[in-house]
């Protein structure tokens, strides 16, 4: 029987499970200034690495929401001038 995963709500919380800007810079094929420049200028990840920290996430044990990626137009977006 495996273990519900955890939610993780925000980017920080994204990188401290996935061990750092340096770790999730490794999972990104990025360095770890391009991951602390995400943090600084959006707060969010690029949409184009969902999938790759997705799955390492869930090797974590953990979640995150779409909406903690750049993607733009779905209903998660919190975003109140998309329309």
């Amino acid at each position: 029987m495996t273990r519900p995963l955890q939610p993780l709500w925000s980017f920080n919380d994204v990188v401290d499970a996935l061990g750092g800007p340096v770790a999730v810079g490794r999972i990104a094929g990025q360095t770890c200034a391009a991951v602390c420049n995400w943090r600084r200028y959006r707060g969010l990840f690029p949409s184009k690495y969902y999938f790759c920290m997705r799955a390492a996430l869930a090797d974590e044990g953990y979640f995150a929401p779409i909406s903690l990626w750049g993607f733009y137009g779905t209903t998660e977006n919190n975003n109140e001038q998309a329309a």
